[in-house]
């Protein structure tokens, strides 16, 4: 009896730290989980609105300068090799009352606001771009596999 008197000590038993250990390891993991789901939801709705805004800019841009911009900038800057914007007056002429040569900026102001952001998608990526489409290369970041967002223009 004595020696088992010896071994009775209030505290917690080993059984009971090793599950509030358990408990909180599932409870961390969990929240960790969540928070990166939702880190990961906001940037896909980043990469998603950004890449749909340069799809309508530079299908704008093209339309008025017959091609597409060669850099992102041409977007939101005049730069000296574009034309000024012109409408068509010659009513005798196929583009008659359309627009021509450099016409923006050709995304929103509040879009381009901080002159860098509209160029990277949600992951800290450049966008890339043809006349033909818009590019992510997605959360690994290496465009070409399966996980890249594309628009078409």
């Amino acid at each position: 009896m004595i020696f088992r008197s010896h071994f009775k000590r209030a505290g917690f038993s080993l059984i009971s730290v090793m599950i509030s250990l358990m408990a909180l390891t599932v409870t961390t993991s969990l929240f960790l989980l969540n928070s990166t789901s939702q880190n990961s939801q906001q940037e896909l709705l980043i990469t998603t609105e950004r890449i749909k805004n340069l799809a309508v800019a530079i299908a704008d841009y093209k339309e008025n300068n017959s091609i597409a911009p060669t850099n992102l900038d041409q977007l939101v800057t005049k730069s000296v090799a574009d034309a000024d914007c012109d409408v068509d007056t010659d009513t005798a002429s196929p583009t008659y009352r359309q627009m021509s040569g450099w016409c923006g900026p050709y995304l929103k102001i509040t879009f381009a606001e901080d002159g860098e952001s509209f160029k990277i998608d949600g992951w800290g990526t450049l966008f890339q771009h043809t006349s033909a489409y818009v590019r992510s290369c997605g959360p690994n970041k290496t465009c070409g596999d399966g996980d890249d967002i594309i628009e078409r223009i």
